[in-house]
């Protein structure tokens, strides 16, 4: 798991990447790979392999190989963080839940990565044999943090982003509701308007209908009018707001309905009676 390979597997990566990018061959490149890892399963050979494919904006692939490389081995740690840049792009064109998902977990795998790359470079650092450049593990040291530092603000820009997005959700809920309270406020005054219009008429129908009538026949007729106004105001009530007690007001237009019908047949009963 040593992050400068050896010699011959250099040499194998660097003819990979000059076939790729000097002789834009893509196929020679990967096969050149190819081959070596069948014999080969130096994390640096999927690595390369699967920047190429990411060159080749080829995403599911270069997924592939990297998911491969680690069933060989599980702690490439090369192959996770490659694995956690992808991630961390493809987030970018995710909705904020679905973002936060993934890169919480991609955080985890920084976690994993530091841990392998340290047990690396304890492992390697400590062999004098093995002529590791110190160098070399210093830069990808700090490659690794500011990939956890890119991570971290990914995730702080998505929790903003998502508090944002109640924040303007708990907001239109509340104009909506107000635009509902308005509306009503408007319907009520509309049949309040209504009502003191039809109490003004009321009242002056009231005077000349008196003093043209008898006594009795002038109450039994103001009493029709007065009913005939307050059925148009409980209609009026019913079309406009559709209260859920409908089925009481129904009633109540049927009673003055009846009481309609019964009025003319007053003064005969009176009659009757005297």
């Amino acid at each position: 798991m040593c992050l400068i390979p050896d010699n011959q597997t250099e040499s194998i990566i660097k003819t990979a990447i000059y076939k790729y990018y000097k002789e834009n061959n893509f196929i020679g490149a990967i096969n050149i790979l190819d081959e070596e890892i069948i014999k080969n399963k130096n994390q640096n050979l999927f690595y390369h392999k699967a920047k190429i494919y990411l060159e080749e904006s080829k995403i599911n692939e270069s997924f592939e190989i990297i998911l491969e490389g680690l069933k060989h081995n599980s702690k490439a740690y090369l192959l996770i963080q490659l694995r956690i840049e992808i991630v961390q792009q493809e987030s970018l064109n995710m909705n904020t839940d679905e973002a936060l998902k993934i890169l919480n977990e991609a955080y985890k795998d920084v976690k994993r990565t530091f841990e392998y790359f340290k047990e690396d470079k304890e492992e390697n650092l400590g062999n004098s044999e093995g002529g590791i450049n110190y160098t070399e593990y210093l830069f990808k040291e700090n490659e690794l943090k500011l990939l956890e530092s890119n991570v971290k603000n990914l995730i702080y820009s998505n929790r903003v982003l998502q508090e944002v997005n109640n924040t303007k959700a708990i907001i239109n809920n509340e104009v909506t509701s107000l635009t509902k309270r308005i509306e009503n406020e408007r319907k009520s005054i509309f049949e309040l308007l209504g009502l003191f219009t039809a109490l003004i008429a009321f009242l002056i129908s009231g005077v000349n209908i008196a003093k043209d009538k008898p006594t009795l026949d002038g109450i039994i007729l103001i009493t029709a009018v007065g009913l005939i106004l307050m059925t148009f105001l409980l209609g009026i009530h019913m079309v406009e707001f559709i209260p859920r007690r409908t089925k009481d007001l129904w009633w109540i237009i049927l009673i003055y309905m009846f009481i309609l019908f019964c009025l003319p047949f007053i003064p005969k009963i009176i009659n009757f009676i005297n």
